[in-house]
């Protein structure tokens, strides 16, 4: 983790990765909860987390999902691309398979 965190604030010094890495990040993290809340203790205790979960998996797909691409797209077209935002990307989705 430590390693994963000192990689990532390096790469979102420039902009475009950093847009990269939200677009990526939006997808792998509603994902994620998808596949806590499918093995999330039924009990009703959980009610309040389950319905945490499923508010931020609306609000990814939503808005957050939406409006981090409408972001890419525009420093795309300000900026270069950068090679290490690629690796990096491939290596957080790579975390999020089970």
């Amino acid at each position: 983790m430590r390693d994963y965190a000192l990689k990532l604030k390096e790469l979102t010094k420039d902009p475009l990765t950093t847009f990269t890495i939200a677009v990526a990040s939006e997808d792998t993290i509603q994902q994620g909860y998808k596949t806590i809340l499918k093995y999330l203790n039924p009990d009703n205790k959980f009610g309040e987390f389950r319905n945490f979960m499923k508010r931020h998996i609306e609000l990814d797909t939503s808005e957050h999902g939406p409006a981090t691409i409408r972001w890419l797209n525009y420093c795309i077209r300000r900026c270069k691309p950068v090679a290490s935002a690629i690796e990096f990307v491939n290596g957080r989705i790579a975390t999020y398979k089970f």
